[in-house]
């Protein structure tokens, strides 16, 4: 049976496998060793943490409180060191193309981590790391518009869509909710986003950035009311998102059934659903029929405390870190309403 806690306790050791700080992206699970670290999870690892603390009051303060001062300091010395902070560091050397920039996203999201941390008052150097981090963002500001990513000296991005403006986008602005000086700048997405999605682009679009997408969503409109035409789109097309899945294992593109099978998607469904059904957008027979067997898919990763990255059948796989904390938080989501718990401000940041 999947386990929140055992999950943690496995994020807690595969973040000691750097003693310095900063979180593993994963493990080869062959060897159990780590293949790079990661700042765009390092961020989301900050906000695990800070929701823990703020919302689990079974788990140790103190490790949790020293847990976020490493990756604080982390990340301070990241940004502060000769090569600046590097997308993925490997261990090993090895060409990766997302170290051919600094993006936009992965900025946000650990802006958005130390920004939690800070409102905790329990880690003193959080607020100077966070200025970094803000200075940075800044830089990624173009008038009234943010750039995907700032190009570093090697040209040649390939055409993903985490190199340009695409609907993920509302994930990333939904990480700024937090510093008014965007606020301009959200609105301003949140209406491009409103007057140029169409159903037939969002079912042409991977399931990974489509789960941002929701995740996005949800944590605006937890802010402030957005358009109509917005939610009842975004409503319609996961109900169709469900059904359409229902019975079949979810896979990179979940409108044509292609792509590999993997947990971060599941547990991001996962997540998704049970907000909706928080929220009152979902029934409650809909939300147990989906529910039940996306937890079930879930399970076919999860390992002892691990989320293999792929069905945990085939021979190639990792122990997957974002995996993990998407699925903590699956769990502890579902886990609150099986006891007719409300989400309320668990909804505030979906890791």
């Amino acid at each position: 049976m999947m386990n929140k806690y055992r999950i943690l306790d496995r994020l807690l050791e595969m973040s000691a496998m750097s003693p310095e700080g900063g979180m593993v992206g994963w493990l080869i699970a062959d060897s159990k060793k780590p293949e790079y670290l990661y700042g765009e999870i390092t961020g989301y690892y900050c906000s695990l943490l800070a929701y823990i603390y703020s919302t689990d009051d079974n788990y140790p303060k103190s490790l949790l409180v020293e847990e976020m001062r490493r990756q604080t300091n982390w990340l301070f010395n990241e940004y502060s060191s000769a090569n600046g902070l590097i997308t993925r560091k490997y261990y090993s050397a090895r060409d990766d193309w997302k170290n051919k920039a600094t993006f936009l996203f992965d900025i946000a999201m650990i802006a958005r981590g130390l920004l939690s941390i800070c409102k905790l008052n329990v880690v003193a150097e959080a607020s100077a790391t966070l200025a970094l981090y803000q200075e940075l963002l800044a830089k990624f500001r173009n008038q009234e518009s943010l750039s995907p990513y700032l190009p570093l000296d090697t040209p040649g991005l390939p055409d993903k869509w985490a190199t340009k403006v695409d609907i993920h986008y509302l994930k990333t602005v939904s990480a700024l909710l937090g510093f008014p000086e965007y606020r301009g700048i959200i609105d301003r997405y949140i209406d491009h986003f409103s007057n140029n999605t169409t159903r037939q682009h969002l079912q042409a679009s991977d399931t990974h950035p489509l789960m941002y997408y929701y995740e996005g969503w949800l944590m605006l409109r937890r802010q402030n009311p957005t358009p109509q035409k917005l939610d009842d789109l975004n409503h319609s097309l996961f109900m169709e998102f469900l059904d359409r899945n229902y019975g079949q294992r979810l896979t990179g593109k979940w409108y044509t059934g292609d792509g590999e099978i993997r947990s971060d998607i599941i547990a991001q469904a996962m997540r998704i659903t049970a907000v909706l059904f928080s929220v009152g957008l979902i029934t409650k027979t809909d939300y147990h029929k989906h529910i039940e067997q996306l937890a079930a898919q879930l399970a076919d990763f999860y390992l002892d405390g691990y989320l293999c990255y792929f069905p945990k059948d085939l021979k190639t796989n990792y122990y997957n870190t974002w995996s993990a904390m998407f699925a903590y938080q699956a769990l502890d989501y579902t886990q609150c309403l099986e006891n007719n718990r409300p989400l309320d401000n668990r909804i505030t940041t979906i890791v």
